[in-house]
């Protein structure tokens, strides 16, 4: 567990982020396969905020932890349709 820093000043627990199927309907059967990407998120003041760790300057929140994962999925449609600019992103870098 790490140490965040809330936009309040606040520190908080930051929970470490592991693949998660951020679709609605998670957990149903399907024929495709499901697309997970990892997120990182935290409680904080009654609500549970969070945020994709390929796209970590876009916050979102929720009610419960269920409302933040479909947040979360709103989120990476609108980042990931174009139709915003300049999308800041993060990646990995091998190095020698």
């Amino acid at each position: 567990m790490f140490s965040g820093i809330t936009t309040t000043g606040r520190a908080v627990p930051v929970m470490a982020a592991r693949p998660v199927d951020l679709r609605r309907g998670a957990g149903q059967r399907r024929s495709m396969s499901a697309n997970k990407i990892g997120f990182t998120f935290w409680e904080d003041g009654g609500f549970w905020v969070g945020q994709l760790d390929e796209y970590p300057d876009y916050l979102t929140q929720g009610t419960s932890l269920e409302d933040l994962k479909e947040h979360l999925a709103d989120l990476h449609r609108e980042l990931t349709s174009g139709s915003i600019p300049n999308v800041r992103r993060h990646a990995e870098l091998e190095v020698a």
